[in-house]
């Protein structure tokens, strides 16, 4: 029994420590992984314990070591394309948005336009050089609020201002 209990122990840490290295996971999904893991544990022993016999101890066993491996998150690749994805389309919103502002002149649409696009692409460089989940999505939430600073409404009754001053 106690050869049990140990070797439950030892699969145990062997799979924490493997959640703590999967870059494809955030940390809160790294957490998850790992109470579930050591509930996992809690109930083993507990059978282990009240365990009759030897082929009771076998089955608590391989039931334990057939649940225990964690699911990895998404590929970080696939992380990454849903990320730019999502701020090309965040992009092309705020230019529509640009584009059909009736307050800003031509020359200031483009301008923001432009830089719209190299705010998406300053952002989609930072999603691809993240090194794991968690960065990946920092990097993606800060894109989020980066690009749409781009669009910066014009100020008509300043302008009208403007134009009667020079009549």
């Amino acid at each position: 029994r106690k050869t049990f209990l140990d070797n439950f122990e030892k699969e145990a840490k062997k799979e924490i420590e493997s959640i703590k290295n999967d870059v494809t996971l955030t940390d809160a999904e790294k957490a998850t992984a790992k109470a579930k893991v050591e509930a996992q544990l809690q109930e083993a022993k507990g059978k282990a314990k009240e365990s009759k016999s030897f082929d009771d101890l076998k089955n608590i066993q391989d039931k334990f070591n057939s649940e225990l491996p964690h699911t990895p998150g998404k590929p970080l690749k696939d992380q990454q394309s849903d990320a730019i994805a999502e701020l090309e389309k965040k992009q092309q919103e705020i230019e529509k948005a640009i584009e059909g502002d009736k307050t800003l002149p031509r020359d200031e649409k483009e301008k923001q336009i432009a830089d719209s696009k190299e705010r998406l692409k300053s952002d989609t460089q930072k999603v691809k050089d993240a090194k794991n989940a968690d960065a990946i999505k920092k990097a993606f939430e800060e894109g989020k609020v980066n690009i749409p600073q781009a669009h910066i409404p014009g100020d008509l009754n300043k302008d009208k201002e403007k134009l009667l001053a020079e009549l």
